[in-house]
């Protein structure tokens, strides 16, 4: 997959999107300050090509999965 950054507002938001022959993903990621720190807001969207297309709910399961543990694994190292 080839993925191109088409926005890059450092260092509060960010796009993506992705393509292959069998799935396009669009990722974007903003940074909100709050009065306690910052919130992080993410949204993604796929789009599955042929076959793949009717495993798209799994697919879409275990990507939020993945997500959730790299978010979990980040605030961690930024919290020590």
């Amino acid at each position: 997959m080839t993925i191109e950054y088409v926005r890059f507002d450092r260092p509060s938001a960010w796009s993506t999107i992705g393509n292959s022959q069998k799935l396009q993903v669009s990722f974007a990621g903003e940074v909100r300050p709050t009065d306690k720190g910052a919130h992080l807001v993410m949204r993604m969207d796929l789009r599955a090509h042929g076959l793949l297309r009717f495993a798209t709910p799994l697919l879409r399961r275990y990507m939020q999965s993945q997500q959730k543990r790299n978010v979990s694994a980040i605030k961690a190292v930024l919290e020590t």
